[in-house]
């Protein structure tokens, strides 16, 4: 009895001293996987050939700056939802709603500037949608497989958030290198399909993470 005591102290002390999942180191494992591969994308597809005269507007840069927040919160919201259900921080998951809102109202103003008619409808921004929807595979492989071998319990939420932020991203580097400031274009081909890309997600996710 005094062994079995003995062993059982010992394992729990090992235990604590090999923490399983460390949200920030996570984190940045995560980021920087996502860093290094929107680079390698970019050195393949290459920048917009307008960048310099495209960092002038204001729209267009704070379009980017909303969507690294978008891409930071959700990111950070696929780490909190890889724990346990009892370390969630809850009320977070919501931040990724701030950027979102801040980028419809800048849409908007944008949208009243430049008075668009329906034209961005072209079916040639299927394109788009599509180059997104490659961009986001392997970060969405990616995302999938590390959540799993976490111990998510908010199955839905988890895919979800992972595969929106595995569409911001292929949105975000599109963003780099296609030449397109269209309003209507870019909510159509753009972040509507980014939107469905995560509820397809949250279907996934319902299936993959189970225990």
């Amino acid at each position: 009895m005094a062994d079995i005591k003995k062993l059982i102290e010992e394992l729990s002390r090992d235990t604590a001293k090999k923490p399983v999942f460390r949200p920030g180191m996570v984190f940045l494992k995560w980021e920087f996987f996502s860093v290094i591969y929107g680079i390698m994308v970019l050195r393949f597809i290459g920048l917009r050939p307008d960048i310099g005269q495209a960092i002038t507007n204001h729209f267009y840069v704070s379009e980017l700056a909303l969507l690294l927040m978008i891409l930071i919160f959700s990111l950070f919201s696929c780490v909190n939802l890889a724990l346990p259900d009892i370390n969630q921080k809850k009320h977070l998951l919501h931040l990724t709603l701030i950027p979102l809102a801040a980028l419809v109202l800048i849409w908007g103003i944008e949208f009243l500037m430049q008075k668009e008619e329906l034209a961005g409808l072209d079916m040639g921004g299927l394109n788009c949608t599509t180059c997104i929807t490659l961009a986001a595979l392997i970060p969405a492989a990616f995302l999938f497989h590390e959540v799993r071998k976490a111990a998510p319990t908010r199955l839905r939420l988890a895919g979800f958030f992972c595969l929106v932020y595995s569409g911001a991203l292929g949105s975000f580097i599109l963003r780099l290198s296609e030449p397109q400031d269209s309003v209507i274009h870019l909510l159509v081909w753009h972040y509507i399909p980014v939107i469905l890309i995560g509820l397809l997600g949250s279907l996934i996710g319902k299936k993959m993470f189970k225990w």
